[in-house]
């Protein structure tokens, strides 16, 4: 992998996605008649991981996958101002993250959140945190 490329389990970030979100849309537009929608379009982007330390999300970043350096580095910025999901026997705890596009006035936007859970290995419940950031849109345009 050359810097700038991305990663197996990044490319699904960048794929277009222009027929699933029409398809998306059409469904949306009829649960929004009925509750409230957070317009968040999901991708079939899913990675497990440990913390600390990320090793899967390093290896792809060190390897060139600019995707995967950011996600890492949004990733622990956000444990560390909400605190780390590490539990007081200090043991890694293994993170499932998963992504969606941002909708912003019925298209997709230029940012893409991303969902990350893990059990709480003392009282074994799962807890849930999400982040947002923006991706550059020649990424997809040109993949």
């Amino acid at each position: 992998m050359t810097s700038g490329t991305t990663c197996n389990s990044c490319i699904v970030v960048v794929a277009d996605y222009t027929t699933e979100f029409q398809a998306w849309q059409k469904v949306e537009r009829q649960r929004r008649q009925t509750t409230s929608s957070d317009h968040l379009f999901p991708i079939p982007y899913r990675r497990v991981d440990i913390y600390p330390g990320f090793r899967s999300l390093t290896q792809s970043a060190d390897t060139g996958c600019a995707l995967c350096a950011s996600i890492k580095s949004r990733l622990e910025a956000v444990i560390h101002e909400r605190g780390s999901p590490v539990s007081l026997n200090g043991k890694p705890v293994q993170i499932v993250l998963k992504a969606f596009f941002n909708i912003d006035h019925e298209s997709i936007a230029n940012s893409i959140v991303i969902s990350y859970v893990w059990e709480d290995p003392i009282s074994s419940k799962a807890c849930r945190a999400m982040f947002s950031f923006a991706i550059c849109s020649n990424a997809r345009k040109n993949s």
